[in-house]
Parts: C-alpha cells; structure tokens; sequence
C-alpha cells in the first residue's frame, strides 16, 4: 500500500509540474488584476470565527491567524466557498454558493464590473491553492506522525493534486 501511495504522490507531482506555465499565467493575471495584495487569513472556516450572536455580524471576531499570507484578496474565499460546498453538499455553480460570492465581491464593486470581479476570485483561489499545500505542508511537519489520521496525513497532496481540478475551490 505504500509503494501505491508512493506512486500515486509521484504521479501527482509529474502531473502538476506541468502547470508550471499555466500556473505562471495564472499569477501574472492575477497581479494585474483589480485588488491589491492583502494579509490573507488562509484558514477561514467557522471554527476560527468568534460569533457572539447572529444578530450582530458586526461583532464578529476572526482568531489563529498562524497561516496567514500575503495573498490576492479573493484568495481568502478559498477555504470558505469550498467549507461551504463540502459542508452543505451543494453545486459549485448553484445559487447559494453564488450569494456568497457575490456578497464578498460586492464590496470590492468600484473595482471593476461584477463579471471581472468572479473571474479574478476564481483565478486568486486557483492560485490560492499552492498557499494551501505549503500551509498543510508546514502543520503536517509539526505534527506527531502518528497521531494524524490518513485526512490529514495526505492534505498537502489532497490540495497539490487539486490545482488539476477544474474546481476552482475543490480540494482545498
């Protein structure tokens, strides 16, 4: 079995080695894009949010800043459009993920027109992946081997591996 993963870890690598031109790509496009890089917190879900009451989103508090980055802005949507996917089992393409989108893009409308914008925060969470892998990489490497479990353990490759996805949040 772990000569099998072990294959299927080179595979994946060989397969995303590829990207490397389109990737580069990526990355141009997205520094030319509407936005200014930012402090990204790179692990947004909602265990990392202090909520006091749904009444009062304007007190709402983010902590464990520790994979935090310097990104693109839209990169930050990347762990929660995806959370939200997996979580409520939904289309990447449906209504309710795009009200969560467009909620976050909206407030960045003097930029550019609201089609600009979901191309540039498709493209800043593809590019955001990578951030994801070294982020995975680094707690998988502070971790007791043998207290991870076979998830976590194949994280790293789990979000390398989606950069081949056409899912621009998939994986993450």
């Amino acid at each position: 079995m772990a000569g099998r993963r072990s294959t299927g870890a080179h595979d994946v690598l060989r397969q995303v080695a590829t990207l490397h031109g389109t990737y580069r790509s990526w990355c141009e496009r997205l520094a030319a894009a509407p936005g200014a890089a930012s402090l990204d917190h790179n692990d947004l879900h909602p265990w990392n949010m202090l909520v006091p009451g749904l009444g009062q989103p304007d007190r709402v508090r983010f902590y464990d800043w520790g994979d935090a980055v310097i990104a693109h802005p839209f990169a930050a949507m990347l762990v929660p459009l995806g959370w939200t996917q997996r979580r409520l089992g939904i289309s990447l393409h449906g209504p309710e993920l795009a009200q969560i989108r467009d909620a976050y893009v909206h407030v960045f409308s003097d930029l550019a027109p609201h089609a600009q914008l979901v191309a540039t925060l498709e493209l800043a969470c593809r590019v955001g992946k990578v951030a994801r892998v070294l982020t995975w990489t680094r707690a998988i490497a502070q971790s007791d081997p043998g207290q991870l479990d076979e998830q976590y353990a194949n994280a790293p490759l789990a979000c390398l591996r989606s950069l081949l996805d056409s899912s621009y949040v998939g994986g993450a």
